[in-house]
Formats: structure tokens, C-alpha cells, sequence
């Protein structure tokens, strides 16, 4: 009997400390499953969030009043077909998505209304290019030299990373609209691409050309007017005065 008394001491004792070991364990255990939920927690937090901003980024890039567009430069330095295009590119130059993803910049952007002179003396500084442009007709030797620039502008934003330059974009059924250009060079997966802003310039050369008008007007007013007009600046110090002034002050030149 004693010995079995022992026996039940013992497996009591061993029994509490399996219950001490399990209580241990299932801690540790209910830890690192509390720390697998946080992290779990934080990665589907850090998911939602650069799905918001792959979202946001998209919103950004299809509603930019700029025109965008997204396309890479094929080997042999031309533009290849848009990759993406925002909503002001197909809106400003008329052209459904679908329609313009099957273009490419070649196709808008057309070649430079220039005198055949003008044209080949862009290029008469290159080597050999007198005897390689000579026989082409003027519309060829146009698009020779708009190939040329357009080769160009992609190598300098491949190398430099951006270049800016205006332009002339063909819209839908062949109105052609004033435009500023920067491309820029972007990557993404170890791939490089063009991203092209394009802004619509005409409203700005509108108005450029009616302040030129209305300079000259004004200047136009000033030395055929019938009365005697004088200029003073900010301190009262004359500037100029018109011919008709001129003679009522008696003055021959001044």
C-alpha cells in the first residue's frame, strides 16, 4: 500500500507537470498565432494600401487634363504602339482608346510644314547626306528629316531620362493642334518605357498673337494719330511722343 500511495504521489507530480509543460506550451503557441494574426493583419493592411495606390495612380494618369501616353521605342529608335493612353488624349485628339492603341506617335504627330530649301538645309550638315537625300521628292525629304527628329527626341529621352520640344499633334480628321511635348524615361520591371505629356498650347498662341496685334495697333495709333500723343514712364519722364507732338512743341526730332 505504501508503495502504491508512492506511485499516485508520483503520477500526480508528473501529471502536474505535463499540465505546467502543455500550459507553457499552449502560450508560446497562442503567442506566436497572435503574432501570425498582427503580421497577417499588417500584410493584408500594406495589400489594401498599394492596391489604393496602384488605384489612386491609374485615376491620376486617366484623368490629367495633360495628354499622357505610355509606349516603349523599338530597336530601331521610333516609337512603337501606345501602351496606355488617359482620357485627354483620346478626347483632345478625337480618337476612341482602342483606336489609339493601335497607333503609334508617328501617326500623330505629322511631319513639319516646310519649304524643301529649309528642309534639306537641316540636313546638309550630316555626312553623305547630299548624295543619300538628292534624289528624294520634297514630301519624302519632309518625312526623312520628321523620322530624323523624331529618332532624335526618343534617344534623348532614353539617355538624358527627359526632353522637352513642341510639336504639331494631327487630330481626328486632320486638324492639327499646337502642342508642348516632354517625354520621359520610365521603368518598371526592368523594362523602360516612354511616358509623354503632351499640352494643348493653342489657347496660349491665341492669345500671344493678339497681344502682338495689340502692340501693333497701338504702336500703329501712336505715329498716325491726329493729336499729339506723349509717353511718360512710372517718374513722369518722358519717353517718346509722336510726330504730330512734335510739331506742336516745334520740335523736328526728338
Amino acid at each position: 500500500s505504501l508503495f502504491l500511495a508512492a506511485v499516485a504521489t508520483a503520477l500526480v507530480a508528473y501529471h502536474r507537470i505535463l499540465a505546467e509543460r502543455f500550459k507553457d506550451v499552449s502560450s508560446r503557441l497562442a503567442a506566436i498565432t497572435g503574432r501570425y494574426n498582427e503580421e497577417s493583419k499588417a500584410r493584408h493592411k500594406l495589400e489594401r494600401q498599394f492596391a489604393n495606390e496602384q488605384q489612386w495612380s491609374q485615376d491620376l494618369f486617366l484623368k490629367s487634363p495633360v495628354m499622357l501616353c505610355v509606349f516603349s521605342v523599338a530597336e530601331d529608335g521610333l516609337p512603337q504602339n501606345f501602351i496606355a493612353v488617359n482620357d485627354a488624349a483620346c478626347e483632345t485628339l478625337g480618337f476612341t482608346r482602342r483606336r489609339l492603341l493601335r497607333m503609334t506617335m508617328m501617326d500623330i504627330e505629322p511631319a513639319e510644314i516646310s519649304t524643301p530649301e529649309t528642309t534639306f538645309a537641316r540636313i546638309s550638315s550630316k555626312e553623305n547626306s547630299i548624295a543619300e537625300y538628292s534624289e528624294l521628292s520634297a514630301a519624302e525629304l519632309v518625312e526623312k528629316v520628321r523620322t530624323m527628329d523624331m529618332r532624335r527626341h526618343m534617344r534623348a529621352a532614353m539617355d538624358d531620362g527627359e526632353v522637352s520640344y513642341s510639336a504639331v499633334f494631327k487630330k481626328r480628321g486632320g486638324i492639327t493642334t499646337p502642342v508642348k511635348v516632354t517625354a520621359r524615361r520610365i521603368e518598371r520591371n526592368g523594362i523602360s518605357a516612354i511616358l509623354l505629356s503632351a499640352a494643348d498650347v493653342s489657347s496660349q498662341l491665341k492669345a500671344e498673337r493678339n497681344r502682338v496685334e495689340s502692340d501693333r495697333r497701338a504702336r500703329e495709333y501712336f505715329s498716325k494719330s491726329a493729336i499729339g500723343v506723349a509717353v511718360y514712364d512710372g517718374r513722369h519722364k518722358l519717353q517718346n511722343v509722336n510726330l504730330i507732338c512734335q510739331r506742336m512743341l516745334g520740335v523736328a526730332d526728338m
